[in-house]
C-alpha cells in the first residue's frame, strides 16, 4: 500500500536466518576418533537445530564409490535418523577434502537466508591434489560471505587451507571446543533486522 501509516510501530528486532552444514571428514585416520566425532556432531546439530531461524543439514566425506559424500542431516530428515546414520559412518580411504566442501557450499545455496556457515570437522589436511582446489574454493566462501571454520583434531590446519579453525590438541578437550563453536555459532546466527508491526 506503500503507506507507513497501516503499521502501529516500527522498531528493530534481532533475528535469525541462516544455514548452517556441518562437514564431517571420515577418512581412515579418523577411525579412531570416530566415536567421540559422532558424539560432537550430533549435539552440534541438535543444538543448532532447535534454534528458529537455522536451517542446519551435514554430510560426511569420502563417500562409497557412487557418491561423494554420505548425507547425515536433510531438511526433511530428523535428527534421530541423522543419529542412526552417524553410528553407521567409519572411518575410511583418503581425504577428498574438496569434495565435502564443494558439498557444503552446494547445501548452504540450497537456503534463501542472509548468512551462511560451514563447519569442516577434520584431523588435518586434504589429499594433496586437493588442497589447492580446498584453498581456492574457501577464498571464494569468503568472498561470498560465507564462513568456513575448521574444527581440527590434532594437527593444526594451515591458515592458507581455512583461516578460521579451532584446534583439538587432546580428544577430551572435542566436546568443549564443540561448546565454544556453539557459543560462536550463536553470536554468527544473531542478525539485526527492521520488523514492522
Amino acid at each position: 500500500m506503500n503507506d507507513g501509516r497501516v503499521f502501529k510501530q516500527r522498531s528493530e528486532a534481532l533475528s535469525i536466518n541462516a544455514a548452517v552444514h556441518i562437514s564431517l571428514d571420515i577418512s581412515a585416520s579418523m577411525g579412531p576418533r570416530m566415536e567421540l566425532a559422532r558424539e560432537a556432531v550430533l549435539a552440534l546439530m541438535i543444538a543448532l537445530k532447535q534454534i528458529n531461524g537455522v536451517t542446519m543439514s551435514a554430510s560426511a566425506y569420502p563417500g562409497d564409490s557412487d557418491n561423494g559424500v554420505f548425507e547425515i542431516l536433510t531438511q526433511s530428515n530428523s535428527a534421530q535418523k541423522a543419529a542412526s546414520v552417524l553410528t553407521a559412518l567409519n572411518g575410511h580411504d583418503s581425504t577428498p577434502m574438496a569434495t565435502g566442501l564443494w558439498h557444503s557450499v552446494h547445501q548452504v545455496f540450497q537456503v534463501k537466508t542472509e548468512r551462511k556457515l560451514i563447519l569442516m570437522i577434520t584431523d588435518g589436511g586434504p589429499d594433496r591434489d586437493h588442497y589447492k582446489t580446498v584453498v581456492d574454493l574457501a577464498g571464494k566462501c569468503q568472498a561470498s560471505e560465507i564462513d568456513v571454520v575448521g574444527v581440527d583434531i590434532n594437527t593444526p590446519i594451515s591458515e592458507e587451507l581455512l583461516p578460521s579453525s579451532v584446534i583439538i590438541d587432546h580428544l577430551n578437550q572435542l566436546k568443549l571446543a564443540m561448546f565454544g563453536l556453539i557459543c560462536f555459532c550463536n553470536h554468527f546466527l544473531l542478525q539485526a533486522v527492521i520488523t514492522d508491526y
